[in-house]
């Protein structure tokens, strides 16, 4: 070919698109080839597409054990304590159950901050709104479970529309720990409980998530902690 043809063919349209384009992918790829990797290798060899399994990197674990001093008007070294207990007994035990391998790449990632929350505040009335499979209920019993054994008894009420939901906690339903078939927003308007910790993991809109705000306001006492997880969706 020669550069007469290579000149001509520069200032073709399409070329000049396909050029660009290519451009950009290769300044994609080097801000973002990390992310890129990870996202194959989910793609490729991972099963879960919801509840999502992740380590916390050094900084992120860090960040969460402040995060859950201030939160908990805790100490440093009772937050810490608290996080390696659910790092090194009870995340190997819950990933087992759900049948997930227990290594690194499976990881509870920020259910961490829901153990060390129940595992220190010790609330005694707790609401879930959304429960899924219930992986975060079942790492909320062995919180409970924890803390029963200390003399620190709960009452946990999971609600979820799906009557499928729960499949991780059938078999720990009890009197104080319970899975309501229900809509979040009906439930929470109808019952006479109020709640020491309530978290939001149902309907990941804005909308929805302020209007159980809402709705759970008259519910609270005013010690009350709401930990909501639909940051990753909405800024409500």
């Amino acid at each position: 070919m020669t550069s007469k043809v290579k000149d001509l063919m520069l200032t073709l349209p399409v070329f000049n698109r396909i050029i660009m384009l290519i451009v950009k992918m290769r300044i994609l790829y080097f801000y973002h080839r990390s992310t890129i990797k990870h996202a194959l290798k989910w793609t490729l060899n991972r099963r879960e597409i919801s509840n999502f399994l992740y380590d916390l990197t050094d900084k992120n674990y860090l960040d969460l054990m402040h995060f859950t001093i201030n939160l908990t008007n805790s100490d440093f070294y009772t937050v810490k304590t608290y996080f390696e207990e659910f790092k090194s007994e009870i995340s190997p035990k819950i990933l087992a159950k759900a049948n997930f391998p227990v290594n690194e790449s499976y990881g509870l990632g920020r259910r961490i901050f829901w153990y060390s929350v129940v595992r220190i505040l010790k609330p005694l009335n707790i609401l879930e709104s959304g429960v899924e499979n219930g992986l975060g209920a079942l790492v909320i019993w062995h919180a409970m479970e924890k803390n029963r054994k200390e003399g620190f008894d709960s009452n946990y009420i999971g609600v979820d529309i799906d009557s499928n939901s729960g499949k991780f906690i059938k078999d720990l339903i009890s009197d104080n720990f319970n899975l309501v078939i229900s809509d979040s927003m009906n439930f929470i308007r109808e019952t006479k409980e109020t709640f020491d910790l309530y978290i939001n993991d149902s309907n990941h809109s804005s909308e929805y998530e302020y209007q159980e705000y809402l709705a759970i306001k008259d519910k609270l006492n005013i010690a009350s902690k709401i930990i909501s997880d639909n940051s990753h969706s909405t800024d409500s």
